[in-house]
C-alpha cells in the first residue's frame, strides 16, 4: 500500500490531496486456495473556493484477475455511488437476480469511478451538489 495525505482535515477537508495505490495477490504457491490479482489507485484533491465554498475530485480505478467473491469490486454508498445502499453496486454473474452490473468476461474485472461535489455552508447547514459516474 502507497498512500500520500495532504488534507487539512480527514473528515472535512477543504484543501489538499489524497493519492493511493494497493495492490493485492493471493497464489496457491504461497498456500492460498485461491489464485487473484486487485489492483486500486485512488486520486483526490480538495479545492477551497472564494466565499468558504469547497469542490472536491475524486478518480477511482480497479484492476482484477479472477476474483473471488469476496474480493470482487462493489459500488454504492456515501463515498462511492451516492443514492445506493452500501456496496450494493457489483459485477453480475449469470445465475445471480441481485447486482446491477453486467459482466462480460469472468477472467477481470475493470472498476472506474468519477466523483465531483461542490460544498458551501450555509446558516442552517451545509448544501452539497454532487455528481457521481462509473
Amino acid at each position: 500500500v502507497l498512500l500520500y495525505d495532504s488534507r487539512d482535515d480527514p473528515r472535512d477537508p477543504e484543501s489538499g490531496s489524497l493519492f493511493s495505490f494497493q495492490m493485492e495477490f493471493a497464489r496457491q504457491v504461497y498456500s492460498s486456495d485461491v489464485n487473484f490479482t486487485k489492483t486500486t489507485a485512488e486520486a483526490t484533491h480538495f479545492f477551497k473556493l472564494p466565499g468558504r465554498g469547497v469542490l472536491g475530485t475524486s478518480i477511482r480505478l480497479g484492476l482484477g484477475y479472477h476474483l473471488p467473491y469476496q474480493e470482487q469490486f462493489r459500488l454504492g454508498g456515501i463515498k462511492t455511488i451516492r443514492g445506493w445502499d452500501f456496496e450494493e453496486i457489483r459485477v453480475q454473474e449469470e445465475n445471480d437476480r441481485e447486482p446491477l452490473i453486467g459482466r462480460d468476461d469472468p477472467e477481470e474485472e475493470v472498476m472506474l469511478l468519477g466523483n465531483i461535489e461542490f460544498r458551501h455552508p450555509f446558516f442552517w447547514g451545509p448544501v452539497v451538489i454532487f455528481g457521481d459516474a462509473n
